[in-house]
């Protein structure tokens, strides 16, 4: 389980340029919209910017995961996202010098595309390295990842709000996309060779654990992918908690519209903090065989639910919004996502290789892929239904949405368990 030198090597570059790109990600919501709306862009033009990427990793996601990583390889992938990111953050910076609204926002969603393309990459290619590299240990190497995201995203949009007030918009992308390019350089430069062989096995499964009678499968694809049950309630858990983070993302601050910004960033900072605290402990305990990862998928939707019911409070229940409430909700709701998060990769990877796919890098890709596409698709989804529910039926009732999500999960898992007593299933 321990980590070799060139574990803890690679980790500590990919960890400081996700750093970087985690700032790129949080500081969209604070800063852009005001640029924007000094153009007199319409929330809708600002919503689609933001959609944009998340719409284009969904899609990019699963090329690279078939076919972009198995042709150039995982770590090439890991250096095109990096410097490409980067790129466009500082891209994205230069839009300031724009003045026409249409352009503005045109080129906006162009570079938010762009950005979207390269950033597809990255978390499959680091998945596959990490499957490759510690097979013993993946879901702590990628609650390392996650930690190093985290402190990005606490850190991030409070030094660079001082940076925004001290040079302005473009002079904060310029900085965090060089602080990118330049982390992808040490990457290029620094970081171990990782041998892939597609052909090989890193043994994250042992042969008594292949389901009985099981072929191995020579072309895997996603479509036979989604045809294991306990991949289908992965992508339904993860798509549940990318949802619930557009959702409180989206509509949260109109809700609590009361508080000043430093309370209303304080509440934002409470659920990534305890997010970032919880990773580790999440996925050592899915490595370590604590906790099942199934199990730990419900403790995550239940967390995500409960962490929901304070955020309104619940509809039905005869009190009003109250500024502790949404710090609870916040702190449960990232503890849950936590939970989900860590596991679902890995859990989805032994199920398709319990099923007969192959244990190779080829493999690792397409789940990989699958999963940053879910988590995309979810992220971009949970914004959408957040603010239609926010018009027509109020925040507090719209709640009920992500609840009912999480319960549904809880009980998925439940079915699945009754099906693998009469039928030999990994779950």
């Amino acid at each position: 389980m321990g980590f070799k030198k060139k574990h803890i090597q690679l980790m500590a570059l990919y960890g400081i340029a996700n750093i970087f790109r985690s700032t790129t990600v949080l500081i969209g919501g604070p800063f852009y919209p005001t640029e924007a709306a000094s153009r007199e862009a319409t929330g809708t033009e600002i919503g689609i910017v933001f959609a944009a990427q998340d719409l284009t990793v969904f899609i990019t996601s699963l090329l690279y995961g078939k076919k972009i990583m198995h042709a150039i390889g995982p770590q090439r992938v890991v250096n095109l996202a990096f410097f490409g990111i980067g790129l466009c953050a500082i891209l994205f910076g230069c839009l300031a010098f724009i003045e026409d609204r249409t352009l503005f926002v045109a080129l906006s969603i162009l570079v938010k595309i762009l950005t979207g393309f390269f950033d597809g990459g990255l978390y499959p290619a680091v998945f596959t390295i990490y499957s490759i590299e510690t097979p013993d240990s993946i879901s702590t190497s990628i609650a390392i990842f996650e930690v190093f995201f985290g402190i990005g995203a606490v850190a991030g949009p409070i030094l660079c709000g001082l940076l925004l007030e001290a040079v302005g918009f473009t002079y904060v992308y310029v900085t965090v996309g060089s602080c990118i390019i330049v982390s992808a350089v040490a990457i290029f430069l620094f970081a171990p060779k990782v041998e892939v062989k597609n052909g090989s096995s890193t043994h994250l499964i042992h042969d008594e654990e292949t389901s009985e009678g099981t072929p191995r499968i020579h072309n895997p694809g996603f479509f036979k992918l989604l045809t294991i049950p306990t991949v289908l309630l992965v992508v339904f858990s993860l798509s549940t908690t990318s949802a619930s983070i557009g959702f409180i993302t989206a509509t949260s601050a109109l809700h609590y519209s009361y508080l000043t910004p430093t309370m209303m960033a304080a509440m934002f900072t409470a659920g990534t903090v305890v997010y970032t605290l919880i990773c580790p402990f999440w996925g050592y305990a899915a490595d370590h065989g604590w906790i099942s990862k199934t199990n730990i998928m419900v403790a995550g939707a239940a967390l995500i639910a409960i962490g929901f019911s304070f955020l309104g409070p619940l509809p039905f229940l005869p009190v009003e919004r109250m500024t502790w409430c949404g710090f609870v909700a916040f702190s449960f709701h990232g503890i849950g996502i936590g939970g989900s998060v860590m596991t679902a990769y890995h859990h989805a990877l032994k199920a398709a290789l319990v099923d007969g796919f192959p244990d190779n890098s080829h493999t690792y890709g397409l789940v990989s892929s699958l999963y940053i596409a879910t988590f995309s698709l979810g992220n971009a989804v949970g914004p959408f239904v957040s603010g239609v529910l926010y018009d027509v039926v109020g925040f507090r009732w719209g709640t009920m949405f992500i609840i009912a999500l999480g319960l549904l999960v809880i009980v998925s898992a439940v079915l699945l368990k009754f099906v693998q007593l009469k039928k030999k299933i990994y779950i």
